[in-house]
Parts: structure tokens; C-alpha cells; sequence
């Protein structure tokens, strides 16, 4: 009898030990969330308190893949020009090579997202990175093939983990992109798409993009997408 109590005296304390551990677990994740959620509360109000529309792209990308933010490893922007029939590259911000995220890594890891918004807010106009460079000089029919124009059309999000899925038929654009997981956001304003903001993780350990991190930028677009309509609103009645 007296191993049995012991036994059974084990046994629940083994399942309290696990249950304590997923509570644990729930925890930090809550709490990963809660600061997510307070990064975009941060990045939404710069984006308001700005009136230079090149400084609000670049504010938000700038929270999209700082540690204290999102935490993509690169994101891009394609808004859709004048004409209305060509996307555009218009930003981009994130490494090319691995060599780079390194060194951008050790360069930011101390910034905290105030800092580095500060930053981009005081940005050197015509300065451009690497990555930035190849992306401005891409330019994409509306009617072309692969996900990130049919995310364009369909006003929907869409993710891939799949090599097979064609990405874009642009040749240039589909080496930047690669063919590891990767997310196609609309920018979706007043019942109109304005332009698509492209997410990776591929310089992190784990380059799946989970569906959390996926929603959250869908806050982050479709707070950028509002304030870009209203900007360019506002321009062309200066105009």
C-alpha cells in the first residue's frame, strides 16, 4: 500500500510538472503577442504623425522586421502606379546575403523600435540598399503570372512553403525571392487594392511564417494602405 501511495503521489505530481509547464508556455506566448501588438501600436502612431509619404513606407518596414517588431528578415513593397496598370517595386527593406543579415543583426540588436523608427524617419533621401536598389527596378503587369499579383487581383493574403508555386514570372524578381516560405499582403483601402507588401524570414533559424505573425502584418498593411490612400488624397487635391 504504502508503494502504491507513492506511486500515485508521483504520478500526479508528474502531470501537475507538465500542466505548470504548458502554463508557462501559454504564458510567454501571451505575452510575445501582447508586445507584438504594442509594436504595432508604436508603428501606427508614427505612421500618423507623418506626412512624407516616402518616410511612412519606410516606417513601416522598418517595424515589420525590427527584433522589437514583426521580425521578418526582409520586406517589400509593390504599389501600383499612376497609370493603374503596373505594380511598381517601390521599398524595400532587409539583406541580400547572409554576410549582411549578420552584420545589420549586430548592428540593430541593441536598438530598441523607437530608435530605429527614429531612424527612418530621419532617413537620407536617395539612399538605398542593396535589396532596395534591385526592387525599385522592377516593374509587374497586373495581369502576370505567379502569387503576388494574384494576391493583387483577389485582394487575399497567401503564403507558401512549396518550391512548385510560382512566385512571379518575373525572372528578376523570383531570384530575390527564392523559393523558401514566403507571404503576399494586399494593401487594401476603401474597397481597393492599392499594392502588395512581400514577407520572408530567410535568414532565421525557422523560416515558416506561422499564422500569427501572418495576421499581424495583415494589421500593419492594412493600417499602412490607409494612411497611403489618405496621403496620396491629400496630394492630389494640393495638386
Amino acid at each position: 500500500e504504502l508503494l502504491e501511495y507513492f506511486t500515485r503521489r508521483v504520478v500526479v505530481a508528474i502531470q501537475n510538472a507538465g500542466y505548470f509547464k504548458e502554463i508557462k508556455q501559454w504564458a510567454a506566448e501571451l505575452e510575445a503577442l501582447a508586445n507584438k501588438l504594442r509594436a504595432i501600436n508604436l508603428i501606427s502612431t508614427y505612421l500618423q504623425g507623418e506626412d512624407d509619404i516616402e518616410i511612412v513606407l519606410r516606417l513601416a518596414l522598418t517595424g515589420v522586421t525590427s527584433g522589437d517588431g514583426l521580425r521578418f528578415s526582409r520586406a517589400m513593397l509593390f504599389l501600383l502606379d499612376e497609370t493603374n496598370h503596373w505594380l511598381e517595386g517601390r521599398l524595400a527593406i532587409g539583406p541580400m546575403t547572409r554576410a549582411e543579415a549578420d552584420g545589420t543583426w549586430n548592428r540593430v540588436k541593441d536598438d530598441s523600435l523607437t530608435r530605429l523608427l527614429d531612424e527612418a524617419r530621419s532617413w537620407p533621401p536617395g539612399a538605398h540598399d542593396p535589396l532596395d536598389k534591385e526592387i525599385r527596378k522592377i516593374r509587374l503587369r497586373l495581369d502576370c503570372q505567379g502569387m503576388l499579383c494574384e494576391c493583387f487581383r483577389d485582394g487575399r493574403s497567401c503564403t507558401t512553403a512549396e518550391v512548385h508555386f510560382l512566385r512571379t514570372s518575373n525572372p528578376q524578381l523570383a531570384a530575390i525571392l527564392g523559393d523558401h516560405p514566403i507571404a503576399f499582403i494586399p494593401l487594401k483601402a476603401k474597397s481597393r487594392t492599392l499594392g502588395v507588401m512581400v514577407v520572408d524570414n530567410l535568414f532565421l533559424p525557422d523560416s515558416l511564417i506561422k499564422d500569427e505573425s501572418l495576421r499581424l502584418a495583415e494589421m500593419l498593411a492594412d493600417q499602412l494602405a490607409l494612411r497611403f490612400d489618405n496621403q496620396m488624397l491629400l496630394k492630389q487635391l494640393e495638386d
